[in-house]
């Protein structure tokens, strides 16, 4: 009997009523877990965990390695606190990139999604954002006039900016800047 004429699938403590079409979709899902399953629990994975991990967006690559690999996966946008803050971490020594934003400015807002999806793509880099409204002191020695603005640091130092809410700007300028070797 074919698994598709079976009138309904119980799977742990979910019931299925599938379609031909579900069926397939099911039995494949089910083989390629079988599949991970064997090869997640083989000697071989257990003895040799993974050292790397790929992200591809776009035509971009970024492999990631050791610590950065553990630290990569649960990655998120920090805000930063007072201007002390902001001094401490400009001259980490890293690469850092602060989204300089304001509440009344629609595009900030627009692209947020955006630079907080890089944030998990550029391992060689922190990313931080900075209200203006909140933070005038740091946005003046910033010499922030037009939100959105992104801004590369390192060593204390200005190292690039992009005005303006524009995604592929932003991923060339991060490409560019936050690399290993830049």
């Amino acid at each position: 009997m074919p698994f598709y004429n079976f009138p309904f699938v119980r799977l742990g403590s979910f019931e299925f009523d599938p379609s031909p079409h579900h069926s397939i979709s099911l039995f494949l899902g089910l083989c390629c877990l079988t599949l991970f399953h064997r090869y997640s629990t083989s000697s071989l994975t257990l003895n040799h965990p993974p050292h790397s991990l790929y992200f591809l967006m776009g035509g971009h690559q970024s492999k990631i390695e050791g610590d950065a690999l553990q630290s990569a996966v649960g990655r998120t946008v920090a805000a930063i606190k007072d201007y002390a803050d902001f001094r401490r971490i400009i001259s980490s020594g890293k690469y850092v990139v602060v989204d300089f934003w304001a509440h009344n400015c629609a595009p900030c807002h627009q692209i947020a999604p955006v630079f907080e999806k890089h944030s998990k793509s550029f391992p060689h880099a922190e990313f931080y954002k900075v209200n203006v409204d909140d933070h005038p002191k740091i946005a003046d020695e910033a010499k922030i006039k037009t939100m959105p603005t992104f801004v590369i640091f390192k060593d204390g130092k200005k190292k690039a900016q992009l005005k303006g809410a524009d995604p592929s700007g932003l991923l060339t300028l991060l490409q560019k800047y936050t690399q290993p070797d830049a």
